[in-house]
């Protein structure tokens, strides 16, 4: 399971979940992947150890056999040495072992991983990037035929695990969330067939009019769109596919996080064709995050 939400649990506990298939012909465990990348681009993730597995495996190599160093062997002696329970117990309990409920206390200064014990509310790295940030706000000005592109989520949907679900009734696709404002300058009315594109890419989805997004902005739901999945049941889903059209490349990536800018680009909006039949209603609100 994913050692780094454990301290999310509301009730603390652990499992171990071996791989489901093996690795065939030249494909390769994820962490044999991001261990090469960090090396060859002198990443060091998790500090001065961040490296270390892949290192050893490296002069492992150069010796008679086959020994290898794996995850597994760095998490049983993490375990060992501060866990509750050991590897090998936790392996012959498939469905996890509970531990110890979380006790109260006040941990600022033991637990607080920074120099000075403190919370810092406000990083030198942050800090720095301000400038950039009002740049940004400044230059989404509103434009005609332009609006800001956010994304949102579906109530029914994870992202777009749940739509291949046989067991959960789905909305019929996503749809663009406009309003009323905007939507009357554009001459789209709600049920319209519209296109949102950039220099990217371009989809079409049907357009939803609400007060609930601010005069300037397009909500759209991600996680649609999947003509083509080898997924039955999610393919014949309606709906588009927004990452089409978010820009891609060096210049779209956060800079302080390393995350890629999803939101927050302008996106020409026109109307492609009125509605010709009543739009089922969908409980499409947006959601936080």
């Amino acid at each position: 399971y994913p050692a780094s939400h454990a301290m999310l649990q509301v009730t603390p506990h652990a499992q171990y979940t071996p791989p489901m298939v093996r690795p065939k012909y030249e494909r390769r465990e994820e962490w044999r992947i991001f261990s090469d990348l960090a090396l060859a681009c002198g990443a060091k993730p998790w500090g001065k150890v961040g490296n270390l597995l892949p290192r050893i495996n490296r002069l492992l190599a150069r010796l008679p056999g086959n020994a290898e160093l794996t995850p597994d062997h760095v998490l049983a002696l993490l375990m060992r040495w501060g866990g509750e329970v050991t590897l090998e117990q936790l392996k012959q309990e498939p469905g996890g072992v509970l531990l110890p409920p979380n006790e109260p206390g006040s941990f600022f200064g033991k637990r607080v991983a920074s120099k000075d014990g403190k919370v810092q509310l406000y990083p030198i790295d942050v800090a720095a990037d301000l400038p950039r940030l009002q740049a940004e706000e400044s230059r989404l000005r509103p434009r005609p035929g332009q609006l800001v592109l956010i994304g949102q989520r579906d109530r029914r949907s994870h992202n777009s695990w749940m739509h291949n679900s046989p067991h959960i009734r789905q909305p019929a696709g996503n749809r663009a969330l406009i309003h009323p404002v905007d939507a009357e300058a554009l001459s789209i009315a709600d049920g319209d067939q519209i296109e949102i594109g950039t220099d990217q890419g371009a989809v079409r989805l049907l357009a939803r009019l609400t007060d609930e997004v601010r005069v300037g902005v397009i909500a759209v739901p991600h996680g649609w769109g999947h003509k083509g999945a080898p997924v039955q049941r999610a393919a014949a889903l309606p709906g588009a596919n927004i990452n089409e059209v978010i820009p891609g490349g060096h210049a779209n990536i956060e800079p302080v996080s390393g995350m890629a800018i999803m939101m927050g680009h302008e996106v020409q909006v026109r109307r492609v064709e009125a509605r010709t039949t009543a739009t089922p209603k969908t409980d499409q609100r947006p959601q936080p995050g």
